[in-house]
């Protein structure tokens, strides 16, 4: 698999985890879609797609990894307008003015029935260890992606001392 873009990092500290423990760690993680009152879900799958049963590929001292993340797609001009709809019926029926610790209750129940009807929208980061040269290499382009990446493999693995690799101009 070739990279479009990537955010390369290097490992302060060399991995050593067997390939046994690196699965069994990354099976704790594993990716469940989204459950009808989840806002997001992210986890490792298999890197080989429908062609592999493993959560981590070791080839030529390298190792992929994909992980997916799943986010429910609600859009926040709806649920404004629900919870605006929801606040005028209550203030006209009970002749009552609505505060803010009432409207934050009504948008927590707006958000709880309307979340099993959203879109879920699927994410796949990819990304490798390549243990001879110490380094993480994510296919991003933005930072913010690559710390969800990395983030989840420092959850996964209980540690992992990264820094972003610096090139001399």
């Amino acid at each position: 698999m070739i990279f479009k873009s990537a955010r390369i990092y290097r490992l302060t500290t060399p991995l050593t985890i067997s390939a046994e423990e690196l699965e069994k760690q990354l099976a704790e993680y594993a990716f469940t879609p989204c459950e009808s009152f989840q806002l997001s879900s992210f986890g490792w799958i298999e890197p080989l797609g429908k062609h592999g049963k493993l959560l981590a590929h070791h080839a030529n001292g390298r190792i992929m990894f994909t992980a997916c993340k799943e986010e429910r797609l609600l859009p926040a001009g709806v649920i404004r307008d629900v919870v605006e709809q929801e606040v005028e019926l209550i203030e006209t029926e009970q002749a009552r003015r609505v505060f803010a610790t009432e409207k934050r209750r009504i948008k927590e129940d707006v958000i709880s029935r309307l979340l099993p009807q959203a879109f879920a929208k699927r994410r796949k980061i990819y990304g490798y260890l390549d243990t001879r040269s110490n380094l993480l290499v994510v296919e991003s382009t933005t930072l913010k992606v690559a710390e969800e990446f990395i983030q989840l493999l420092r959850k996964t693995l209980g540690t992992l001392p990264v820094i972003p690799l610096i090139t001399q101009q």
